[in-house]
């Protein structure tokens, strides 16, 4: 099973009507054509963004509120299960450990950074930031890492095959 993550689109009212929100829906179609699911972790803004995005791709998609997502329809963290591969998401990395006990998941999905990082916990959990789908940052911002010269939209991917788990990112 193959999944599509994005995190932190801040995809507000205003950019449902501009020439380049339809270019946006197109992209991402064209970047999830073969996934099975869509995960978005946090910061939409718009809850408009997720109908959108499952109307354009085709794709169930799931979702979660973000510190800017204010009377959103969309949970605080969530737990899924594909292929027998607990999945737990939320916006923000602070709420890994008290959100998911021990060994409850196997893959954490979150945002907020808008920097894309995939890296194990102590715990063993895959642990995925797809980054940020409009307003990315760079390396930068973060102690000991080098300066990027600019930052890119990124997304993430993570495939679930025979209870092997594997995620890549994908600068846009």
């Amino acid at each position: 099973m193959n999944i599509g993550i994005l995190s932190d689109s801040h995809i507000i009212e205003t950019h449902l009507k501009s020439e380049g929100y339809p270019k946006l829906l197109k992209t991402l179609n064209t970047i999830f054509k073969d996934v099975d699911h869509i995960i978005h972790a946090g910061d939409i803004c718009c809850d408009q963004f997720i109908d959108d995005l499952a109307t354009a791709t085709g794709k169930p998609v799931s979702a979660v509120a973000g510190n800017m997502d204010f009377d959103s329809k969309w949970p605080k963290r969530l737990t899924l299960e594909f292929e027998g591969i607990k999945i737990g998401i939320t916006h923000d990395l602070n709420d890994f450990a008290t959100a998911f006990p021990k060994k409850s998941i196997r893959v954490f999905i979150y945002g907020h950074a808008h920097l894309p990082s995939i890296k194990d916990s102590p715990q063993g959990v895959l642990m995925i930031n797809p980054g940020s789908l409009l307003k990315p940052r760079t390396k930068k911002y973060f102690k000991g890492f080098s300066e990027e010269k600019s930052a890119r939209p990124s997304v993430a991917f993570l495939n679930l095959e025979n209870g092997l788990v594997s995620a890549f990112i994908k600068k846009l």
